[in-house]
């Protein structure tokens, strides 16, 4: 075994191994060993908030506690089983901050499923072909918010949408849409939300006794210096003793209010589902659902303090804005 030659007058470096970890003397608080799913089913019967949505104009639109969160991810995972969605199959996320993200994102935990986060980076949607086979992704879900997403969505899954095997992406069997008006061919998201039998729910608790914190929980995209995707599983034990760390770092404790902006299905927006579970946070953030109106730094300090947010994640340049017009 080799060790590093350290100089300086504060500096002792170790000469033996060490025999035990010394990690768990900066906290009083264990280290564990739970994962995304065991933290959310320790809070099935709270009735905290655990993410609240808002509108662009600083107006609560919704909130779901983890009560709720984890009854409908219940639901959700049930049906995701019976479409044939089994441990570790890949799914494709492509939803904006709403309500239903966090459900989806709740279900796959409890199907033990992994949620692969993805987001248009060409107007031809050319590169969701490639990361859907890369990742050999069984279910997409997306949302529709206008016509040129919907012909988008056509364009890019018709031959799935007529039930017919897509070369281009060969693992792909179904398409869940939210919208309004679910295309042909599709499933309608609220029609997996629908209340199941205790039973079955039983059945899904099983999906989970495999997974360890080593095992990972969503994976992330980033394309980096090349300009091709990257595909970044996120551990259990990564996110979570991130958030934890965070939590103590920050003097921050279970109640906390947390406003993040980032979209969800960046890596500083997926954050947030960590932050509720491993920390008891509840998240607040804007509903883009409908909408792509940016809201202005007026808005956002307004929201922050009708709130009562003690802490927020925010765009450098809407930190920035916020800076100049609170000065």
């Amino acid at each position: 075994m080799e060790y590093i030659e350290v100089t300086g007058a504060d500096v002792e470096p170790i000469k033996e191994p060490l025999e035990k970890s010394y990690i768990h003397v900066a906290s009083n608080h264990a280290i564990t060993s739970d994962t995304m799913y065991d933290l959310m089913r320790n809070l099935k019967d709270s009735e905290q908030e655990a993410f609240v949505f808002m509108n662009p104009d600083a107006s609560r639109k919704s909130s779901i506690t983890f009560k709720r969160w984890v009854a409908m991810s219940e639901n959700f995972a049930v049906s995701m089983a019976e479409l044939g969605v089994n441990p570790r199959d890949k799914v494709g996320v492509i939803i904006p901050n709403c309500e239903e993200v966090v459900i989806t994102v709740g279900g796959l935990i409890h199907c033990g499923a992994l949620p692969v986060f993805l987001t248009y980076d060409l107007k031809s949607g050319k590169d969701i072909e490639v990361k859907i086979k890369d990742t050999e992704i069984k279910v997409i879900i997306l949302h529709i918010g206008d016509e040129a997403q919907r012909d988008l969505v056509l364009k890019l899954f018709g031959k799935v949408l007529n039930d017919e095997c897509d070369d281009a992406m060969p693992s792909l069997q179904h398409i869940i849409l939210i919208t309004d008006d679910v295309l042909k061919g599709a499933i309608d998201f609220n029609d997996l939300l629908k209340e199941t039998s205790v039973e079955k729910k039983s059945g899904i608790l099983l999906r989970n006794a495999n997974i360890s914190m080593d095992d990972a929980v969503w994976i992330g995209l980033t394309s980096g210096s090349t300009g091709k995707p990257k595909y970044c599983p996120m551990p259990n034990r990564v996110i979570i003793h991130m958030a934890r760390c965070f939590g103590l770092r920050t003097a921050h404790s279970k109640g906390t209010i947390m406003f993040n902006d980032r979209p969800m299905s960046w890596a500083g927006g997926a954050v947030s589902f960590t932050f509720a579970l491993a920390n008891e946070y509840t998240i607040v953030t804007i509903d883009v659902k409908q909408t792509v109106k940016n809201s202005g730094p007026e808005t956002i300090l307004q929201l922050i303090r009708d709130e009562k947010v003690n802490i927020a994640l925010l765009m450098p340049y809407l930190m920035y804005d916020c800076y100049k017009h609170g000065n």
